[in-house]
């Protein structure tokens, strides 16, 4: 993961990326309360029917803590997305890669020069991100930041 940050004129910028490649063998898995054909180290001896298969998985992020401002009121935004194996399947080496997407829209109010309320609203497909809930859910947050 490469993440950059960026102190731009206006507000800093934060931009994450990152790539992979997802390998999945042919090896058996384990269905019910039985794991097929595995030796005394739980290593797989049998191959199932699934193909070997590669493929690329990435990540991207991109970060304004302060889009505008009006008064006291600064709102931000952040946007992601990503190509990742399914997650919530029965069986994981058969999980399909799939694309997601978070939005976060931030809104802070300086209260005085040492004391910020800040609340967050949007919405995160199913997929990992840190921090988060796997699940795809509406993300609501509010929060105090206190200076000392």
């Amino acid at each position: 993961m490469i993440v950059l940050y960026i102190d731009a004129a206006y507000s800093p910028i934060k931009i994450e990326f990152g790539f992979g490649k997802e390998l999945k063998s042919n090896d058996p898995v384990k269905e019910g309360d039985f794991i097929f054909s595995s030796d005394a180290y739980g290593r797989f001896t049998e191959k199932d029917s699934t193909n070997f298969t590669s493929s690329y998985t990435y990540y991207g992020a991109f970060e304004v803590a302060h889009l505008l401002s009006i008064g006291s009121v600064k709102t931000g935004v952040t946007l992601s997305a990503w190509r990742q194996p399914e997650l919530f399947v029965k069986h994981p080496i058969h999980a399909q890669l799939k694309n997601g997407a978070m939005g976060i829209l931030n809104l802070s109010y300086a209260i005085n020069e040492r004391f910020t309320i800040v609340a967050t609203a949007g919405y995160k497909s199913e997929g990992f991100v840190i921090g988060r809930p796997a699940r795809a859910c509406a993300l609501i947050g509010l929060t105090g930041q206190w200076i000392l």
